[in-house]
C-alpha cells in the first residue's frame, strides 16, 4: 500500500513483505522537482525581467516628465512676455488715441475760421 502526500515535506508509504518504508517526493520523483525549479526560476527570470522593464518605463517617464517641465517653463516665459507685449501695446494704443483725439479737437476749433 502506498500513501501520497500533497506536499514536498509530505512522505510516501510503501508496504513491502511487510515492511514500511518513507521516501521523500524529492527521493521518489526528482525530475518532478526539477521541473519545478526550472519552473521557479522561470518565474523569477519573468519578474526579474518585468521589475527591470518598469525600472526602464520609470526612467523615461521620469526624463519626460523633466522635458515637459522644461517646456512648460519655455512657454510660460512666453506667455510671460506676451502678456507684457500685450499690456505695453494697449497703452501705446491708448496714447495714440488721446493724441488723434486731440488733434481732432484742435481740427474742430480751426474749423469755422478756415472758411
Amino acid at each position: 500500500m502506498r500513501e501520497v502526500g500533497l506536499c514536498s515535506g509530505d512522505k510516501y508509504k510503501q508496504e513491502e513483505s511487510g515492511k514500511k518504508e518513507t521516501m521523500s517526493i524529492e527521493e521518489k520523483q526528482p525530475k518532478l522537482f526539477k521541473t519545478n525549479k526550472e519552473e521557479v526560476a522561470d518565474q523569477f527570470q519573468l519578474v526579474e525581467q518585468k521589475i527591470r522593464s518598469l525600472i526602464e518605463l520609470t526612467e523615461a517617464l521620469k526624463q519626460e516628465k523633466a522635458d515637459l517641465v522644461e517646456k512648460l517653463r519655455v512657454q510660460e516665459e512666453a506667455l510671460d512676455t506676451l502678456s507684457k507685449e500685450v499690456v505695453s501695446l494697449r497703452v501705446e494704443r491708448e496714447q495714440e488715441k488721446h493724441r488723434i483725439l486731440t488733434l481732432l479737437r484742435r481740427a474742430e476749433q480751426l474749423g469755422p475760421d478756415i472758411n
